[in-house]
């Protein structure tokens, strides 16, 4: 049940997606270009060849009647020494003077481009064009201006002519115009910007006055030259009485520290006075009074008394109880000296923070007036240096300009004079050939292209066999008697019988024919010589390949080979082999699958006239061919057939691959299956996607046999064998002379209106006859 469903899946595939997929891959190898030209080589080559014979023909035309020569000068248009020259001797003035001036030399050279546009417009050349009278659009178009690659300062003018001894005034008139131009222009840019600057410059010296008599009466005003170092001087003060607020609260925090360890009882009055006697600047500190230095010297005296008795006495003593007594007496008197001395410097040091903190807010509000006339001032002084600076530039600029105009020197120079070549510049030959060749290419390969989109098709087995490369098992010719036979759906088997002795079979197409399908079997037996092929299944991409007329045709030339065959017709969709061989289908293939009480020879029929060549039909139509195809039933009847050895060969009949299981499914129970490929008919991707869809599936691809469903320009034979190319006999024993007088004969037999329209047919067939023979020698 799993198989079933999953082969009924795989039966629903689109043939125009596989198409597309296929193609898509196809676009993107890297191979497709090359591929295409080997593929359609004769349009490639004949449109390069028809480019290039043309091209050939007008260029030597041209070179004859229409040559081109070309005059050419160079102009410099910057002076690398008067450039040198002016950066040597720059300074800040001149620098301001150029910013005045702009380029004195015109800035056009700065934008080669627009210079060009500007040169050869109607602007510049309508005088010449007159004097010569040329219309100026022309004349511009025969004149190119490029910059020397080599230098940038120099630009390159040609102009082309047909009679260069006619041109040369017109070559040396465009050069002294050039250059005239460029002076002109110099001189009229150095007049308007002297004239520009002699405006402005009485504007700025009354700015300039206004200005020193502004900082004149700000400075009055203020009772100081320079704000700005006031400000400065008051910046340091302020820092100072920062530092000062600083150090005293520091220094109080110190004596609060003192004061606790005075309490504690941990200060003597040594440690007293290092401690509280900090002279630093701006530190509190305590001042010790004559009654307090009295004190201090009794309690040194009793400890160094104290110090001696103990190294005298005993501890116990009368004499160090009474120094200790003494001590503890003095002690407290001492120890609250010590901390009123250290409350009165604290105080004293917080007053002083007072003070401070006082000047410097009056310093700091003092500051803040001062800085919005430091503004005021620093906003004078900059609008005087700008102008002071623009005074000098503008003096600076209208002596360079002076200087300029009084030189009265051309900005440009001809350094290259007008000459004309020698040699004529076109036609050329390599120019003509490469354009018409790089043309002939893209042309070519569109044109390859196009066709081959049209005509996606095998033309020939051997184009099968070189690019499928899987095994080529043999090619069934053309047969113009078949032609008929494949368009009517009826039994032929009266047909097939007489082709041996039927006149409407041209001798060598039965030959052909026969052979072709004597070497395909030779080809079968070739492939495996360990394990003889007996049962194969033959398929084709799409139907309409000829698959059952082939398949009708082998078994019957096998068979006239005294070998036993049996042809089983496995399509249960669409069965055909029943009716073209005249027999019933009553019971067949569907019946014995579905039936157990029947047997092989309840089913096998023998075609009339053929002893060795059985038949099994398709049988009755199932309702699901896939299912039935895919059972065990299936499996072992192909067995029991097999080894029965009563059949040389078994041929199974199956659907088309694409969009349907079936063929796949009969070819994974026989020996192999052979696909079948029809030359121009099927796409060139259908048994490419057949081909892998059968080796996905895990059968085992015998190989392929091409078919001929058309009528081929040569007929060939390859399996080992050389060509066989006879298509030289299809008009033998015909008397085409004789054909041509009998149709011309008809015609004449016609009224006027009727001639000619029959006579207009007769052309139009043969031009399509004629087209048609064309495409297929591109084709081949």
């Amino acid at each position: 049940m799993n198989n079933t469903s999953k082969n009924n899946s795989n039966e629903e595939i689109n043939p125009s997606q596989i198409l597309n997929n296929n193609e898509s891959e196809e676009k993107t190898s890297l191979e497709f270009l090359l591929d295409l030209i080997l593929r359609r080589k004769k349009i490639f080559l004949l449109t390069l060849i028809i480019f290039s014979s043309f091209s050939l023909i007008r260029t030597t035309r041209e070179k004859i009647y229409n040559p081109i020569y070309k005059g050419e000068f160079s102009i410099l248009i910057k002076d690398p020494i008067k450039q040198a020259s002016s950066i040597a001797g720059s300074s800040e003035g001149m620098l301001l003077a150029k910013n005045f001036m702009g380029a004195t030399n015109t800035d056009l050279e700065q934008d080669i481009p627009t210079l060009r546009e500007l040169l050869l417009s109607e602007l510049v050349l309508y005088d010449i064009s007159k004097k010569y009278k040329l219309d100026t659009k022309s004349l511009s178009q025969r004149i190119n201006i490029k910059r020397d690659p080599r230098a940038k300062g120099i630009l390159e003018f040609s102009l082309t002519s047909k009679d260069p001894k006619k041109d040369k005034l017109l070559l040396e008139d465009l050069s002294d115009l050039y250059v005239n131009y460029a002076s002109l222009r110099t001189q009229k840019k150095l007049s308007s910007g002297l004239a520009f600057l002699s405006n402005q410059e009485p504007a700025i010296k009354i700015k300039n006055s206004q200005l020193l008599e502004k900082l004149e009466n700000f400075r009055r005003k203020n009772n100081y030259v320079d704000p700005i170092n006031q400000g400065d001087s008051l910046k340091v003060d302020i820092n100072e009485i920062n530092q000062d607020i600083t150090q005293l609260q520091r220094n109080i925090e110190r004596l609060k520290n003192v004061k606790e360890d005075i309490a504690k009882g941990k200060v003597d009055s040594s440690s007293y006075r290092e401690l509280v006697g900090d002279s630093k600047r701006g530190a509190a500190t305590v001042e010790i009074t004559n009654p307090e230095e009295k004190l201090n010297l009794q309690v040194k005296e009793l400890n160094e008394q104290l110090g001696n008795a103990l190294r005298v006495y005993t501890p116990n003593s009368s004499v160090v109880r009474n120094i200790k007594a003494r001590l503890d007496q003095l002690k407290p008197k001492v120890k609250e000296k010590q901390l009123r001395g250290v409350d009165i410097a604290i105080q004293s040091a917080q007053d002083n923070i007072k003070l401070k903190k006082s000047t410097l807010s009056d310093l700091n509000s003092k500051f803040d007036n001062l800085l919005t006339e430091i503004n005021d001032y620093s906003e004078i002084i900059f609008e005087l240096e700008s102008s002071t600076a623009n005074l000098g530039g503008i003096i600076s600029a209208k002596e360079q300009l002076q200087l300029e105009l009084a030189q009265d020197s051309s900005p440009w120079t001809v350094i290259k004079p007008p000459t004309f070549l020698a040699a004529r510049i076109y036609p050329s030959y390599s120019q003509e050939l490469s354009k018409s060749l790089l043309i002939a290419i893209f042309v070519g390969l569109g044109l390859a292209l196009l066709r081959d989109k049209f005509d996606n098709v095998y033309h020939s087995a051997e184009e099968v066999r070189n690019e499928l490369k899987y095994p080529f098992l043999g090619h069934v010719p053309y047969v113009d008697y078949f032609s008929d036979i494949r368009e009517e759906q009826k039994s032929i088997i009266n047909d097939i019988s007489l082709i041996n002795n039927n006149e409407n079979i041209e001798s060598y197409d039965r030959f052909f024919y026969q052979e072709s399908l004597r070497n395909i079997y030779t080809s079968l037996r070739f492939l495996n010589s360990d394990n003889p092929i007996k049962v194969i299944t033959m398929t084709s991409s799409i139907p309409k390949e000829g698959k059952s007329l082939i398949n009708i045709l082998l078994s019957k030339t096998l068979s006239e080979m005294d070998l036993k065959i049996l042809q089983i017709d496995a399509d249960l969709r669409r069965p055909q082999i029943h009716s073209r061989l005249g027999l019933n289908n009553l019971t067949g293939l569907s019946n014995i699958l579905t039936n157990p009480s029947l047997t092989l020879e309840d089913v096998i029929q023998s075609v009339p006239g053929f002893k060795n060549w059985d038949v099994i039909t398709s049988g009755t139509k199932p309702p699901d061919p896939t299912r039935l195809l895919n059972s065990e039933k299936m499996r072992t009847f192909i067995k029991d057939i097999k080894e029965s050895d009563k059949y040389d060969l078994i041929v199974f009949d199956t659907p088309p691959v694409i969009g349907l299981a079936d063929s796949l499914l009969v070819s994974e129970k026989s020996d192999g299956l052979i696909l079948l490929v029809s030359t121009n008919s099927v796409n060139k991707s259908l048994p490419k996607e057949s081909i892998s869809r059968s080796i996905k599936s895990g059968t085992h691809f015998l190989g392929i046999i091409t078919n001929a469903i058309k009528k081929e320009s040569k007929n060939v034979l390859k399996n080992g064998y050389e060509d066989y190319a006879y298509a030289a006999y299809s008009t033998y024993g015909i008397d085409l002379n004789n054909e041509n007088s009998e149709k011309t004969e008809q015609i004449s037999n016609l009224n006027d209106n009727d001639q000619f329209n029959k006579l207009k047919e007769l052309i139009f067939k043969n031009l399509r006859i004629i087209f048609d023979k064309s495409m297929k020698w591109l084709d081949d």
